[in-house]
């Protein structure tokens, strides 16, 4: 499992974690924000996907209901529970989700098994040393071709104390090269077009980078 730093509403209880982020993050607009995020990876009925990092599992379940019966959604997170909420919603709505315990950087499947990966708010909490090489498990899970969008906060220019709820001072600007040295091209980063309330002050805005799996 990786050796994400797993604080802030990480480590509140499912349903805790749910209704921060539904109603103060996304100031009750989160079907909205994770419709964004879909439309970038663009599922499709029949493909697979993947959602690392998945938490309690919302993006898992509106990425499935996207690629219909004949797809398969995966979500990997190293919360074991929060894991336990994302089956219990996915159980619920009667949606058959598979979610793994599992990091980045170690993730226990197939290789070329996926056509759309994607994480938000998620790489931020990943260390330096990991994130190269977590990268590298998602582009050796994607098809050739396969798409992967990541959404997370921009690098603040301040130092970021220790503690903090941040994290890594990794932020979405340092991913395209990451995901150049892992094999991606066709890589293209912008702002999203909604508005999140922040928990610190490290957290000043956010965008997404995609990119497609060459070979």
């Amino acid at each position: 499992m990786a050796r994400q730093h797993l604080h802030g509403p990480i480590m509140a209880p499912p349903v805790l974690y749910d209704l921060i982020a539904r109603w103060f993050i996304m100031r009750g607009r989160e079907q909205t924000f994770r419709s964004m995020v879909l439309d970038l990876a663009e599922p499709r009925p029949g493909e697979a996907i993947l959602d690392v990092g998945c938490g309690t599992g919302t993006l898992a379940i509106a990425a499935k209901r996207r690629i219909g019966e004949a797809g398969r959604a995966v979500g990997v997170d190293p919360s074991a529970h929060l894991l336990a909420g994302a089956r219990r919603k996915a159980a619920r709505r009667s949606l058959p989700i598979e979610f793994q315990l599992a990091g980045i950087e170690a993730l226990a499947l197939a290789d070329h098994s996926f056509d759309a990966a994607f994480g938000t708010f998620m790489t931020h909490h990943v260390p330096h040393d990991l994130l190269p090489r977590g990268l590298a498990e998602v582009g050796r899970v994607l098809k050739p071709g396969g798409r992967v969008v990541l959404v997370d906060f921009t690098r603040p220019d301040h130092p970021v104390e220790p503690g903090s709820v941040s994290g890594p001072t990794t932020g979405v600007q340092d991913l395209p090269p990451l995901l150049k040295a892992a094999g991606f091209a066709q890589i293209e980063s912008g702002q999203m077009p909604f508005r999140l309330r922040g928990l610190s002050r490290d957290h000043p805005s956010y965008g997404y980078v995609r990119a497609v799996r060459t070979s």
